[in-house]
């Protein structure tokens, strides 16, 4: 047999959704939808398909845990809710998303949490609005208090924020 580096025994790793509609400086997303001008950049496979390959994953590899890869999971609130409700009915294995500042509301950090999410990254990237706006190009405000209010009772946030890391609780 072989060993793959980096490989995480139990661990499912998957992306669904393919693309993402920002322009952050320091990511690849904005050239490679220069490519493919007027067309729809950002696309989703069926909730159905997705939550198939889940299962048909689980069952063949036993997976104990699931990693979504999508650049921002909650970007497409109804493909978002849909496939939390799917997940939890045919899938339930805790998992790991990434979202953005700004697109995740308290009703959807609900809906990961009932859906067994047991962990969120959240691309905040810089505490400072003058290195996240104008060197990241990332247009977004307050970007960490407003996104972790309940039903979050405990966040760990990174990166560093003045020197230090910051903990919401």
């Amino acid at each position: 047999s072989c060993e793959i580096p980096g490989r995480i025994e139990g661990q499912g790793e998957f992306m669904f959704c393919r693309g993402c509609p920002f322009d952050c400086t320091y990511c690849s997303n904005h050239a490679l939808r220069s490519i493919y001008p007027g067309q729809n950049y950002v696309r989703y496979p069926s909730v159905e398909k997705a939550v198939e390959e889940l299962v048909w994953v689980k069952k063949r590899y036993q997976i104990r845990h699931v990693v979504i890869h999508d650049d921002v999971f909650t970007l497409n609130r109804k493909w978002f809710h849909d496939f939390c409700e799917e997940y939890r009915r045919r899938v339930d294995l805790p998992f790991f998303c990434c979202i953005r500042p700004g697109t995740c509301t308290g009703e959807m950090f609900r809906a990961l949490k009932d859906a067994n999410c047991q962990r969120v990254s959240i691309g905040v990237e810089s505490g400072n609005p003058f290195i996240r706006e104008k060197i990241l190009n990332r247009r977004i405000s307050s970007p960490v208090r407003p996104v972790l209010r309940p039903p979050l009772s405990s966040c760990w946030a990174s990166p560093m924020r003045q020197g230090r890391p910051l903990s919401i609780r």
